[in-house]
């Protein structure tokens, strides 16, 4: 299979195919698309195998077979790569939370499931969790625009817990509020367990934790 950037190359040089229906203009979005996603990949595999020592616009032009001037032209930098790495984690963690929730099930049973997918999430892939959530480097940091691909995470915790409350599992209350406080809840000792600092029993005690805060929300 040819490097993708062959894709791109071919594309630019406006070389014209023998088939009528041949679109030209489409075919050139398409080949800049799959090298952009294919930077993206690259960036996200380097970042799991490497950390955020292995992220570097050389190291991802040789990963994707282009030139350096590749990466610059489609993110403008590594702060660009990192911004849309960022917003492809989330997207992850979001498709992975969504897989996890039964609607059949209980509310109860969802947030638990949840908050089982999110652990999961965060001992699968550390170094983009930790990119995610707690980047060493500065520049690193995500900007407000970053944060941004994070909301459809809590949307589902939250929509959970408006169910709850109409089928009267959980209390009343201003639902946001609720799923901030449990997303804040189970977050804690997946955090300490990904930067091994709760290495007695940490499936038991996240088990714990997430019990008692679903029973904070239950319905008296």
């Amino acid at each position: 299979m040819l490097p993708i950037v062959t894709y791109v190359r071919y594309a630019i040089t406006g070389c014209m195919n023998s088939d009528p229906g041949y679109d030209l203009k489409a075919e050139r979005q398409a080949a800049h698309a799959r090298l952009r996603q294919a930077i993206l990949d690259a960036a996200t595999r380097l970042l799991v195998e490497s950390g955020p020592d292995g992220l570097s616009v050389r190291n991802l032009a040789t990963a994707v077979g282009a030139s350096t001037k590749v990466v610059y032209s489609h993110f403008g930098g590594m702060q660009g790569v990192v911004s849309a790495v960022y917003g492809e984690g989330f997207q992850r963690l979001t498709q992975a939370l969504e897989a996890s929730d039964d609607i059949n099930q209980p509310p109860p049973v969802r947030l638990a499931s949840i908050a089982a997918a999110y652990r999961r999430f965060a001992l699968t892939y550390p170094d983009l969790f930790d990119l995610m959530y707690g980047p060493n480097a500065k520049w690193l940091a995500p900007s407000s625009d970053d944060r941004l691909p994070a909301a459809p995470s809590l949307d589902i915790v939250t929509k959970v817990i408006l169910t709850g409350q109409v089928t009267h599992h959980f209390k009343p209350g201003d639902a946001v509020e609720l799923a901030h406080q449990f997303w804040a809840t189970m977050h804690g000792p997946v955090a300490l367990e990904a930067t091994l600092w709760l290495d007695r029993t940490p499936e038991k005690t996240f088990g714990q934790v997430v019990e008692g805060a679903i029973t904070a929300l239950t319905l008296e």
